[in-house]
């Protein structure tokens, strides 16, 4: 699946570029949402189809948002890309850890929840970071 990264992360530049970050990021959050929907069905082509769709929206989404930085960013705009990085890694330890304690208790319908309110929390980080891009515009 993670050939669909190698193609995901130079295509969502070029969609950014054309569309805006917001858009694309947020759409690549709304395909995460759709591939982590299938993964809850029970054909191994619908969980296999969600995961490359979670894995695409992912990279797309991560190489939007780490390129949205140094935009964002006018001054020390390496400090800004490691505070990404160190948010990012951070972030992945701590909710991967507290996913595997929800895969324990709940199954994947748990962890598919868990993702599912990241994804929320993502959609309205990018709508308020267009908000910023558009004023530092």
């Amino acid at each position: 699946m993670y050939l669909t990264g190698v193609v995901a992360s130079p295509w969502s530049g070029r969609m950014a570029d054309t569309f805006g970050r917001a858009r694309v990021l947020t759409a690549s959050l709304l395909l995460m949402g759709a591939g982590l929907a299938l993964t809850l069905l029970s054909p191994l082509a619908a969980i296999v189809g969600g995961i490359a769709c979670v894995t695409f929206g992912f990279f797309a989404g991560h190489a939007v948002a780490s390129g949205w930085v140094g935009r964002l960013a006018k001054e020390a705009k390496g400090q800004a890309a490691a505070l990404y990085l160190l948010a990012y890694y951070i972030g992945s330890s701590v909710v991967g850890s507290y996913g595997g304690h929800m895969w324990a208790g709940c199954g994947w319908g748990g962890v598919a929840g868990l993702v599912a309110a990241l994804l929320v929390i993502g959609i309205v980080a990018a709508l308020r970071l267009r908000r910023l891009d558009l004023a530092h515009s």
